[in-house]
């Protein structure tokens, strides 16, 4: 039986307006490989805490470097649009351009590659917990596709226990998720109508089961012990395949061919809806972007920033002291850009946009300098501007 990934939201007051849910636009044919990532290495539904990163990248195929702007709207447990201002829901201000893109070089298929991480200088972060939509639209005010994003505080504590169905027809095929919740100091008057609750399975909110009352409450506990009511279907593994090998077949490729494009082929696989249950480890119907032979394939500022502290571990350290900023405050920053970017495996290594500007910037200050050769201290004023 497969094992469930749960997640609970919990959410206070507030009225539903079911005709005013929003629906997630889905991308049009030229744009592709949409990744939305929180904290999880997997692009899926983000579910992050307040104040943490989020990370939106996608390809336009028309390879034309439109302009793409971003608005995020708070919105209801239901997904309806909240009474909230801007201001109230959001650090800083959107309806800002994505300036961070690059152009594909030598490839099959022409490609602009689009990245929006926030906080970013524009929009610091959102002071709110709840459910967001972010909305890219292109430089004509057409919307082009949204994604969904949750952000959660920790407020009350959340008990959860996974439960074969007590229903000997779905002993084998259905899970029950029985959960509490405990309040600890925090008053929940009538928590029949001012709690609501999500479960998710694998964080795919069209099968989340919601607003589950609680059955009774036990001090400051309040008990949710349902069997069918919060039951989802286990279901078996997911197929899978990987494409990043155009040379040879890869796990679950029959063959390959050249045409426009790569072609990949699958084999056909039989059904297994009458087998005994295998274990096999799979990413839930998602999707990873992979290259060969590298980690990060764009090389970056925050790349470049770490390789100056690597290849001389004296004179940055000395410069920030002269400038009364503690160095290993700066390196644990920069370790943790390197760490927040887009993660492959493979591919070959390129300057990205912002590496090249640094670049540039530190020829400049050499040039102004009358130096002879770039040196570290050129860089980290390219870096630094």
């Amino acid at each position: 039986m497969q094992r469930n990934i749960l997640w609970f939201a919990l959410f206070f007051g507030g009225l539903l307006h079911l005709n005013a849910q929003i629906v997630e636009k889905v991308e049009p044919y030229f744009i592709r490989t949409v990744q939305f990532k929180g904290n999880t290495q997997q692009s899926q539904l983000p579910i992050i805490n307040l104040g943490q990163r989020l990370v939106l990248s996608f390809d336009d195929i028309n390879g034309n470097e439109e302009d793409y702007y971003y608005k995020i709207t708070h919105h209801n447990f239901d997904w309806s649009e909240s009474d909230l201002s801007k201001g109230e829901y959001l650090d800083g201000f959107d309806d800002v351009r994505i300036e961070t893109y690059e152009n594909s070089l030598n490839t099959l298929q022409l490609y602009s590659h689009y990245s929006l991480a926030i906080p970013n200088r524009e929009t610091r972060g959102v002071r709110k917990s709840g459910n967001y939509l972010i909305s890219i639209y292109n430089d004509e005010g057409q919307l082009v596709f949204t994604r969904k994003f949750m952000v959660v505080e920790d407020q009350v504590g959340v008990g959860v226990e996974i439960k074969r169905s007590r229903d000997f027809k779905y002993i084998d095929s259905k899970q029950s998720v029985q959960f509490t919740i405990n309040s600890n100091n925090q008053p929940l008057i009538n928590p029949k109508q001012s709690v609501k609750t999500l479960v998710l399975q694998n964080s795919n909110l069209k099968t989340a089961i919601t607003d589950l009352k609680p059955q009774y409450t036990l001090g400051s506990e309040l008990i949710y012990r349902y069997d069918q009511e919060s039951s989802f279907w286990a279901g078996n593994e997911f197929f899978n395949f990987d494409t990043k090998e155009a040379r040879v077949a890869n796990n679950g490729i029959r063959y390959i061919e050249q045409n426009d494009l790569f072609d990949h082929y699958l084999y056909t696989k039989l059904s297994r809806a009458d087998k005994p249950y295998t274990y096999y480890p799979d990413i839930n119907g998602n999707f990873v972007v992979r290259a060969l032979y590298t980690e990060n394939q764009a090389i970056e500022a925050g790349h470049l920033m770490a390789a100056l502290f690597e290849v001389d571990e004296n004179v940055l350290p000395f410069l920030f002291k002269k400038m009364g900023i503690n160095d290993q405050v700066i390196r644990q920053a920069v370790d943790a850009i390197v760490d927040g970017y887009p993660r492959v495996s493979g591919g070959q290594p390129y300057l990205s946009r912002t590496a090249n500007e640094i670049f540039a910037k530190a020829a400049a200050q050499m040039k102004s300098m009358g130096d002879e050769f770039m040196a570290l201290e050129h860089l980290l004023l390219g870096i630094l501007q």
